[in-house]
């Protein structure tokens, strides 16, 4: 069945008018062509992940990232590789992938097996080197959710190591980070140290946090403080995607 832009319109208009609740904006707006959400919807009514869509999605935050062929991205939370099939086809830069489950790596290694810029790791990241039970489901996968049912065993790599393996193998090029692990972003931000000298190639970070750890809000807030000594924030949706660079 084909709908009328102009109903499609008005039936945009009645669902955020009413400010439906966050998730189900966000199951409907998958869905929507960002050009008719831009025709139709106030953004002052839109949560965070709809302006994201609103304002182009994956494909404009990439256009707001400050990237080269030179740079080395190290995507953390590599997932299915829909990140570093982004970075490799928009940048043409080195990406470093970081996956702990051994289904998803897997997928990774199939997928990702005849580009050579593309280094994957079946590790996850933490603030110190060990291993950790990981609860499995899908994308929302995390170390912090035992409430789901099935786990595994995953293996962990600090931050610091990673960083000074990077910079000492790339001979001290210039560093973005993403970092989507579901929850464990609170410790390992919490922890880093800002003087370290393994940050000085880091030149940007996309992180998203997640709104289901312990004390979520004053935790953000405290990390935001602590990133702005070296950074500032130049991209936010709050809970969906903050973009922060070197100052």
């Amino acid at each position: 069945m084909r709908y009328s832009l102009q109903f499609l319109k008005k039936i945009l208009r009645w669902i955020f008018s009413i400010k439906i609740l966050e998730v189900a904006q966000i199951n409907f707006l998958k869905h929507l062509d960002p050009k008719i959400l831009a025709r139709s919807v106030d953004e002052s009514l839109l949560s965070p992940y709809g302006t994201f869509i609103r304002q182009g999605s994956n494909e404009g935050l990439l256009n707001r990232l400050n990237l080269t062929e030179n740079h080395v991205a190290i995507v953390f939370g590599a997932y299915l590789g829909d990140s570093i099939a982004r970075y490799r086809k928009k940048f043409d830069c080195v990406v470093i992938g970081y996956e702990p489950v051994i289904e998803f790596y897997t997928k990774l290694l199939d997928r990702f097996k005849t580009d050579p810029k593309v280094i994957l790791y079946q590790q996850g990241v933490a603030h110190k080197k060990g291993t950790q039970n990981i609860y499995l489901n899908v994308d929302e996968t995390s170390i912090l959710r035992s409430d789901f049912s099935k786990s595994e065993i995953i293996e962990m790599q600090s931050l610091e190591e990673i960083l000074t393996k990077v910079q000492k193998e790339f001979n001290d090029a210039d560093i973005f980070i993403e970092m989507n692990i579901e929850g464990a972003e609170f410790d390992i931000l919490e922890k880093m140290n800002m003087t370290s000298i393994n940050l000085k190639n880091v030149k940007s970070m996309l992180i998203q946090f997640h709104p289901f750890v312990e004390d979520f809000q004053n935790r953000l807030e405290l990390i935001h403080t602590k990133l702005t000594r070296n950074f500032y924030l130049g991209v936010n949706y709050p809970w969906v995607w903050e973009f922060w660079l070197k100052k």
